[in-house]
């Protein structure tokens, strides 16, 4: 918060002051952020500007295409087994597996221009699973 201070006829003079918020809305639908622009807009002597809109992919889908991503790493890892079996004239099997490593995942960001809201786009998201397998061949 500052004071408003203004030069009038070479003095300065203070009347009131200005201050900044910052507010931070979580929506489930990003059609919604219109309603709140609409409002803040309809009231008198406020400016407002819009920064850093992120989307963020829920825990429940980012979860899905995790377990999506295991079972294929372990479709692929079972193939190669086989394979491996064959060539070594071997039985290999599966000692241990381990799903570690970060979840990577990269958000979109967006930035308001007018008055209406910027809406989630369809770009590509990143999610990364590592996979370390221990086999035994007998």
């Amino acid at each position: 918060m500052d004071r408003k201070c203004f030069m009038e006829k070479n003095t300065q003079k203070c009347e009131g002051f200005r201050a900044q918020a910052f507010y931070q809305f979580r929506l489930k639908d990003a059609k919604d952020q219109d309603l709140i622009l609409q409002k803040l807009a309809q009231m008198e002597g406020i400016s407002f500007s819009i920064h850093g809109t992120q989307w963020i992919v829920s825990e429940n889908t980012q979860e899905a295409k995790k377990q999506e991503l295991m079972f294929s790493l372990l479709e692929r890892a079972t193939a190669f087994i086989t394979e491996l079996s064959k060539k070594l004239r071997k039985e290999c099997q599966i000692e241990s597996i381990t799903y570690d490593g970060p979840l990577l995942y990269s958000s979109i960001y967006g930035e308001a221009k007018g008055m209406s809201a910027p809406q989630p786009t369809k770009d590509l998201q990143t999610i990364t699973v590592f996979m370390r397998l221990s086999l035994v061949c007998k």
